[in-house]
């Protein structure tokens, strides 16, 4: 099974190649890093070409799609690439030795098709939830010193002290927040000197968002999803992922329905 890497970016380019080659004269480039490490050694690029030929990939084809891609590697300055070769039809026994041979990836549309299938479903694909627009926004940050994070729970607190929220709720919010902060510290206390927070109170619920920003030079190590299972015990919704400016982390808690007033 092929563990694909932390992809940060997708884009379609062209490359040299006859208008009427039925290989192809686009690729698919997407950059990404391996293992979690955000280094020039965990870096990679993956290359996916289409052939739209409605007859077999031959040891030919295969062969002049392997040498673009090394070319394109070249000309991009890729150190590490993986091929990726998909076509219409199928491949015959002298193609698929030359993919093994050469590690490129092979599927035919059909292939493509189930995979498709099997990431999205019967359904019309991944739909976006809609965006909550809030109604209140507070932003401030915490230094990484001894403490700190008593100030954003402090914060939490004075934010929540006029919602429709059940104790109970509020408690939990504040102990994975306090949670999270302390991680955050852990994880980032040698490459930053604070955390940014913002509380946003939106028509249902309360987000927490915590965020660093490390800088682009340097190792940047993504951090496992510290205790997620037990955050998630405690929250509504958690959400950790990387941005373009280091990492963020979303806590999340669904407001309480507003109290009946005795008539």
């Amino acid at each position: 099974m092929v563990q694909l890497p932390q992809f940060l970016s997708v884009e379609l380019r062209p490359i040299n190649a006859p208008q009427a080659d039925n290989i192809c004269n686009q690729l698919i480039l997407a950059r990404g890093y391996d293992a979690r490490i955000l280094s020039p050694s965990g870096e990679v690029a993956w290359l996916v070409g289409y052939s739209p030929s409605s007859e077999s990939m031959g040891l030919d084809e295969i062969t002049r799609f392997h040498e673009r891609c090394q070319l394109f590697a070249r000309e991009e300055s890729l150190v590490r690439t993986n091929c990726w070769i998909i076509t219409k039809e199928k491949f015959n026994q002298a193609a698929l030795s030359y993919a093994t041979e050469s590690m490129i990836y092979t599927s035919n549309i059909n292939q493509l098709n189930e995979l498709k299938q099997r990431v999205y479903g019967n359904g019309k694909g991944i739909q976006k939830a809609p965006v909550d627009s809030a109604k209140d926004s507070y932003e401030m940050s915490i230094p990484m010193s001894a403490d700190s994070e008593l100030v954003a729970v402090r914060a939490l607190e004075q934010i929540t002290e006029s919602l429709e929220m059940e104790e109970k709720s509020k408690s939990q919010l504040r102990m994975a927040l306090l949670e999270a902060c302390i991680h955050f510290k852990e994880s980032f206390s040698d490459q930053l000197d604070k955390i940014h927070l913002i509380f946003s109170l939106l028509p249902n619920r309360l987000d927490v968002h915590l965020k660093v920003h490390l800088p682009l030079s340097g190792l940047r190590i993504l951090p496992d999803a510290f205790g997620s299972r037990i955050l998630k015990t405690l929250l509504d919704d958690v959400q950790y992922c990387e941005t373009s400016q280091g990492f963020e982390l979303t806590l999340s808690k669904f407001l309480s329905s507003p109290k009946n007033e005795s008539v």
